[in-house]
């Protein structure tokens, strides 16, 4: 019995020190040390792609309309401005991110130039939206610590307590303008995608992403309970650092939607080009219809 009590005593000094870390200075710490090497490793095996993976097309509107695709909703940007996408980590069981909910959920809404991404890193903080891919993310870009915002995939923050902080992202002249069509059988979707410098620019070989996420799902967030979540990511189907694109050139990717979707309905799709130094030089986002 007094080992139980003190059992007891110890669990509870423990929440308490958990709780009283998170601040607006002091973000949740990631203790689920045991997943550092999982996520080590799935960021490794994400990187180059076999030429043969990569399928160059010389079809015309026509051809592509006759084999079934569709031409995307993509976003494009507004003012003069491009694209920007910020990476939010994030988790269900920490009481600062669900201080800052709602402000990134209004912020794609409040600048129309904004894409938000919400990766769950942690799985001890968000057992239903953790990936190995979030955390492989979380691990590439030194995030130790939730809630955090990136500008882009090569560890440039911007905080988390402030949206305000995206919009010089937004406001750069855009680089890269592209034609996306979708063809989307079950769980089966095929790209054709071709995205062409702007005036100005001379981008050649690059990594094309794609980022799965998910909108409207209820589930439990600190502080709002039966909360909706939007933009949750859920995959990155041609590997975390992407295939090679060449600009100019028409390509075809094709993948299957992950298995942790609820509703196919409400996916959308983020099309990401890096340069080599894991910036994003164009984004754009379009619903999976």
């Amino acid at each position: 019995m007094k080992n139980d009590t003190q059992k007891s005593i110890l669990l509870w000094l423990f929440l308490a020190l958990l709780i009283t870390s998170c601040s607006k200075d002091e973000p949740i710490k990631d203790f689920d040390k045991q997943k550092v090497e999982e996520q080590k490793g799935q960021e490794q095996s994400g990187g180059e792609t076999d030429e043969e993976n990569q399928n160059v097309l010389e079809t015309t509107e026509e051809q592509d309309e006759a084999d079934g695709f569709k031409l995307a909703d993509i976003k494009k940007p507004v003012d003069g401005g491009r694209v920007a996408l910020a990476v939010k980590f994030s988790g269900q069981y920490c009481p600062p991110c669900g201080d800052v909910a709602d402000d990134w959920d209004e912020a794609p809404h409040k600048y129309k130039n904004l894409i938000v991404a919400t990766l769950h890193p942690f799985e001890g903080y968000s057992p239903e939206f953790y990936n190995r891919e979030a955390g492989a993310y979380a691990n590439a870009l030194g995030c130790r610590g939730i809630p955090n915002v990136f500008a882009n995939l090569n560890g440039d923050k911007v905080s988390a307590w402030n949206t305000a902080r995206m919009l010089p992202y937004t406001e750069q002249k855009p680089n890269i303008s592209s034609v996306i069509r979708c063809k989307q059988s079950d769980n089966k979707v095929s790209l054709r995608i071709k995205s062409d410098n702007l005036e100005g620019k001379s981008y050649t070989s690059v990594k094309a992403l794609i980022w799965v996420l998910e909108d409207g799902i209820k589930a439990y967030q600190t502080k709002h309970r039966n909360y909706t979540h939007n933009h949750v990511f859920r995959s990155a189907p041609l590997g975390l650092w992407g295939q090679n694109y060449k600009v100019g050139a028409k390509q075809e990717f094709s993948f299957d939607l992950p298995n942790n979707v609820q509703d196919k309905t409400k996916i959308e799709l983020v099309y990401i080009l890096l340069n080599s130094q894991r910036e994003i030089i164009y984004v754009t986002k379009f619903p999976l219809k």
